[in-house]
């Protein structure tokens, strides 16, 4: 049975599969997920691979990276800071309606999930050891 490719091109960060290669990327991604904008980690992180020299390596674009990030390997760093961004833009929105119970409430609800969020977010280890056996050998 053939697998149902729903991408209009091959990813080839999924084709090559080369464990050095997706551990740089994956720790690089942790580290630069919560530092930067997405709009500015995906240039980075091409940026980064430009600079680092990979044997055989195909050039991998900022658009080929973010969606390798965004759909084939969804990481919970990004989804969780892409969470909090999103409670920040509502409360910027919420700041600019008139002032009353519910407005505050929602306010401080909102407050209360990023915060949960953020904790989260700490709680994961953001540089773990991917343990992966490049040969094995009998």
């Amino acid at each position: 049975m053939e697998t149902l490719n729903l991408d209009d091109t091959e990813c080839p960060i999924c084709t090559m599969n080369i464990p050095v290669l997706n551990d740089f990327l994956e720790k690089n991604h942790i580290s630069l997920a919560r530092k930067c904008s997405e709009h500015h980690l995906y240039d980075l992180m091409a940026k980064l691979l430009q600079n680092h020299q990979f044997k055989n390596m195909p050039e991998i674009s900022a658009s080929q990276l973010k969606t390798h990030f965004t759909e084939h390997h969804v990481s919970m760093i990004t989804v969780i800071m892409q969470d909090i961004r999103r409670i920040r833009t509502m409360q910027q929105h919420l700041s600019l309606q008139k002032q009353n119970p519910s407005v505050i409430n929602a306010y401080l609800r909102l407050s209360r999930q990023s915060v949960s969020l953020l904790n989260k977010l700490n709680k994961i280890d953001s540089f773990k050891q991917m343990k992966q056996d490049i040969y094995q050998f009998d």
